[in-house]
This record gives C-alpha cells, structure tokens and sequence, in this order.
C-alpha cells in the first residue's frame, strides 16, 4: 500500500459491544512510559483502522483468529500468540484479515520518549510480529487493561511500570529467538525433544515417552518443558500440529482430511474444531481465503 503523507484517519470500528475501549490522559508527563489507553477487541470482519498521524505508540496481541496489519511497506498476518509494536505517527492499516468471521486482539496505547530504542531492538528498523511463548505477556497486558480501568487515584506510575515490562518481554522474546544456542544448552534435553515433536507431528506423541527421553518422570518434565518454551508440552504440540495445518492449506491443494491425518489428527470433525478454537474459523473457510 503506498504510503499517503499526512493521511486524515479512517477507522471502521466494527466491533462487539463486549469488547473493552478505554481512553486514557495521564496525570504524570515525566513519566518514562505515558500510559494513554487500552482496550480487548472482538472485531467483526468489518472492522478496519488507517491512519498515519498518532502521536502515540501501540502493542498489539492477536488471541484468536488473525489481523491483517500494513506497516513500514510490509504486510503480515498477525497469528494467535504473536505481538507487533507500532510507532502511530507513521503510517500504518490494520483489519480483520479477509474472510475471517471476526479477529479478538488486546491492545494498550502509550507514548515515550524511549521508543526509538525498544523499536531497534524489537523491529531492527524494520517490522515483525513476535511469537509470545512466555505467558507472562499476556498477563501484564490483562493487568494493564484491568488497572487502567479500576477506580484507583494514582495510576500512572503502575502504568508505566506495565508499559515497560511489556517492552522488556518482547525484547526479551527477540533475544531468545537471536541467541536460542544459549536456550538450547540451558535446556538441551527439552530443545532435543521439542525438535522432535516437530518432526514427528504426523505421529501419536506420548507425553510420558517424551518424558523417558529426557530421563525424568512425566511432572519433572512437564514442569521444565512450560519453564523453558512458556506453555505445557500437550499446549504447544496442538499448536505445532495447528501450526502445521496452515501451511499445508496455505501452500498445498492437499484434501482437508488428508491434513488431518498429516498433522496427527486421527479424527477430521476434532481437527476442525481445534482449528477453528485456533483461528477462529474452520480450515475450509480458512483456505477460501
């Protein structure tokens, strides 16, 4: 999309009347992280935002189905689990991605004067939607949006508190994926067996025989396993096996129930209903797109 200097805003907020919209003034200028609103977003297929003069900053979560987000002449799809950072004084377009019966996603909104710094470590002076695996994310982001909305005088330095922590997890994040060779010899025996899920999916995969690999009993290995990627061992091989999914209905003209089977699914009607847990829709609506 070509960029349209000092574009006048154009918002369609085609959402459900239970999503949470919470604007915001702080009381404290100073503060290293200005705390100006938030909100958790049930947006209908219709919903759509576009604009290039905001002179704030934006984190966005997707929690289920996708958004589809245009900035910095890049445009992706942000996935369930995956975060971005946006600088709102440049031009940027987000939407429900195209087909989708609706995107959920939590946002916060803030200003400061250290974003250049948390943008190059988290975008490189690019743009890139960050896979959360620590659940830690997604708490401080429903601590910020409770707090913001509660009846307390003084909230702006717990704010800038949150807004900072958000920050540091997704650099945090960043740095994991940089420098997993450090990850992988802290946690080796839990890496070798995640890279087994992955390139067994098609497979039944026994918990308690992954646990046998790395010669600990199935809660010592339960435990490490959520230690070091976030989420539970049966968590992240559904989402492997989802994962998986839609790269085969994206790239493949492979029957659905065929998909099924190739990502571990030994039931269609239960890939389907996981899928659309996932994604928000069904894996044939999915591949319409």
């Amino acid at each position: 999309m070509k960029y349209i200097p000092k574009k006048q805003a154009c918002i369609i907020n085609d959402f459900y009347e239970d999503s949470t919209y919470i604007i915001y003034t702080p009381t404290y200028i100073n503060l290293p992280f200005q705390p100006t609103g938030a909100g958790f977003f049930y947006a209908d297929r219709g919903y759509f935002v576009e604009r290039d003069n905001l002179k704030m900053h934006l984190i966005m979560m997707t929690m289920k189905g996708s958004g589809t987000i245009t900035y910095r002449n890049k445009t992706i799809k942000l996935l369930p689990g995956q975060a971005v950072l946006l600088n709102g004084s440049e031009y940027h377009m987000y939407m429900t991605t195209s087909q989708q019966e609706r995107w959920d996603f939590k946002w916060i909104r803030f200003y400061s004067r250290y974003f250049q710094q948390f943008d190059k470590l988290i975008n490189d002076d690019s743009f890139f939607p960050v896979s959360i695996i620590n659940t830690e994310f997604e708490q401080e982001i429903d601590a910020f949006i409770q707090y913001i909305k509660g009846k307390e005088a003084q909230k702006d330095i717990p704010l800038s508190n949150l807004i900072s922590s958000l920050l540091t997890i997704l650099c945090e994040q960043v740095t994991f994926d940089a420098n997993s060779h450090f990850q992988k010899n802290k946690f080796k025996a839990i890496e070798k067996v995640r890279v087994f899920i992955t390139s067994n999916i098609s497979k039944k995969i026994n918990v308690e025989e992954l646990a046998e690999q790395c010669n600990m009993n199935k809660f010592a290995f339960i435990r490490k396993f959520k230690n070091y990627l976030g989420i539970t061992p049966y968590a992240y091989i559904q989402k492997e096996r989802i994962n998986q999914a839609i790269i085969l209905l994206e790239t493949t003209s492979i029957p659905i129930g065929d998909i099924s089977e190739n990502v571990g699914f030994t039931d269609q009607n239960n890939f389907t209903k996981q899928f659309k847990n996932f994604m928000g829709i069904t894996p044939t609506q999915y591949r319409s797109q």
